[in-house]
């Protein structure tokens, strides 16, 4: 009796791991942010591994430089958390086609950031390959 609630309970706990019903599927990356000066610097990239995409922090002065290493096009998604009267403002999207390289930013704390919680001030891009996008974040301030 105890031996079938016992598999009944783990065969619950891995249903729920499965799904990610636990959360453990669902870590979220957090970019470091690179500050920009007349001295040279290498870029440190980091790669996009999981659907949520990757927060930095953003002070509305900061760059992305997008590379897309896969072998096909990737779409990106910066989102805008805000809303105005009730109303979502639209994600800021665009296309990246294979092999492309790309900067986008400065983005408006105002609109990009996410406002309370645990990513309080921090910006997220996501991409539909979460394999073969790298990122690396910069700001000039």
């Amino acid at each position: 009796m105890k031996n079938s609630r016992f598999v009944r309970i783990t065969a619950l706990i891995v249903a729920m791991f499965l799904l990610g019903a636990i959360g453990v599927l669902a870590v979220v990356q957090v970019g470091t942010v690179q500050s920009v000066s007349t001295t040279a610097i290498t870029p440190t990239f980091a790669t996009i591994t999981n659907t949520a995409g990757i927060y930095f922090t953003n002070n509305g002065a900061s760059l992305l430089y997008v590379k897309n290493d896969a072998l096909a096009t990737v779409y990106m998604t910066v989102t805008t958390p805000a809303t105005f009267g009730g109303l979502a403002l639209a994600d800021n999207t665009f296309t990246m086609t294979a092999g492309a390289e790309a900067v986008v930013g400065p983005f408006n704390p105002n609109y990009y950031n996410v406002t309370s919680g645990t990513y309080k001030g921090q910006t997220n891009i996501a991409a539909s390959d979460i394999a073969s996008v790298t990122v690396a974040f910069f700001s000039y301030e």
